[in-house]
């Protein structure tokens, strides 16, 4: 009974060095990606201010960098100059396009076809990866109306934007609006949207 024992303690410890060693390989083969986001207590999650990453993806290596507002863009100031024309483009991760260069997102490149036909055009990026359209009227009431744009264009994919909207449930419509919960000091309230 004593050699039964034995043999099973054996067994087990070789179990956890086995297990041990299989969790470390995975995690040095198959690191973690790079810090993106932060919590935020109304909006769930937003991008990390003046941060900058490399973010391995399909493309390859891409550098991205958030600016001090936390957007995958080049610095805005929310007073904009009166010869500009301002867009902001609302989204989720196919707008923030952390797989592709900067210059390569549908936003910039948008703001260069217009600059390029003679109009002096801004076109802000304001995606976030995962938010679905109710995340993205909670951030423009809190922030995009800041920037005072001319236009706002909603990048909607139906390849996931219902998922998000259904399965998170920030906002529902009554007979007042739209009221979204919003989280404060661990405690929820209500914000109502006209």
């Amino acid at each position: 009974m004593k050699r039964f024992v034995q043999n099973c303690g054996l067994v087990f410890v070789g179990f956890c060095i086995a297990f041990t060693t299989l969790e470390l390989g995975v995690r040095w083969l198959s690191p973690q990606p790079p810090l993106m986001y932060r919590p935020d207590s109304v909006l769930g999650w937003t991008h990390i201010r003046n941060h900058n990453l490399t973010y391995l993806g399909n493309s390859g290596s891409i550098p991205v960098h958030f600016n001090s507002k936390g957007l995958r863009d080049v610095e805005h100031h929310y007073k904009k100059r009166s010869d500009v024309y301002r867009i902001l483009v609302l989204g989720d991760s196919y707008t923030e396009g952390v797989d592709v260069e900067l210059t390569d997102t549908f936003s910039k490149r948008l703001e260069t076809l217009l600059n390029a036909r003679g109009l002096f055009c801004e076109v802000i990026n304001a995606g976030v990866g995962g938010y679905g359209t109710d995340q993205e009227l909670i951030f423009l009431t809190r922030e995009g109306w800041k920037y005072d744009p001319d236009l706002v264009i909603v990048a909607f994919t139906i390849d996931n934007d219902v998922h998000d909207n259904v399965s998170k449930g920030y906002c529902k419509e009554n007979s007042t609006g739209l009221v979204c919960a919003q989280k404060t000091d661990g405690m929820r309230r209500r914000m109502l949207i006209r």
